[in-house]
C-alpha cells in the first residue's frame, strides 16, 4: 500500500496526460502516411554535404544531452517519505489548471487539441473510405 501512496494520482495524471499527447503524435503520424504525394515526387539524393550536416547536427545533440545528464543534479529516492510535501503538484492542481478559463487556464488549448483530434478521426476516415 505504501508504493501506491507514493505513486499515488500524481503519476497516474502525468501517464493520462503523456498517453494523449502520444495519441496526437501517433494521429499525426498516421495522418501523413495515409495521404499520398504526387506520383512524380522523389526524395532528393544522398550527397556528403547532407551526410556531415546529420552526423554534425547528431553530435551536437548528443553532445548537448550528455551534458545535461552529467551536470543535473538528480534526486535520489532515498529522499521520498510517505507525506507527500506542499511542492508537490497533485491531480487537482492538474484538473484545476486544464480547466480554467482564467490567465494561468489551459481550457482553449485543451479544447483545441480536442478539435484537432476529431479532424484527425474525421480525416483519416475519409481517406480510409475513398480507398
Amino acid at each position: 500500500a505504501g508504493f501506491y501512496f507514493l505513486m499515488g494520482y500524481t503519476f497516474l495524471g502525468s501517464v493520462q496526460v503523456m498517453v494523449y499527447a502520444g495519441g496526437i503524435i501517433v494521429l499525426y503520424v498516421f495522418s501523413i502516411l495515409l495521404t499520398s504525394g504526387a506520383k512524380d515526387d522523389k526524395l532528393s539524393t544522398l550527397t556528403k554535404g547532407k551526410v556531415a550536416a546529420s552526423l554534425f547536427s547528431s553530435l551536437v545533440g548528443l553532445g548537448v544531452v550528455l551534458f545535461i545528464l552529467l551536470t543535473h543534479q538528480f534526486k535520489t529516492a532515498a529522499g521520498i517519505t510517505d507525506t507527500p510535501s506542499e511542492n508537490l503538484i497533485t491531480i487537482d492542481t492538474i484538473g484545476q489548471f486544464m480547466l480554467s478559463t482564467d490567465k494561468a487556464g489551459y481550457l482553449l488549448p485543451f479544447e483545441a487539441v480536442s478539435v484537432l483530434l476529431l479532424a484527425c478521426i474525421i480525416g483519416g476516415l475519409v481517406i480510409a473510405r475513398k480507398r
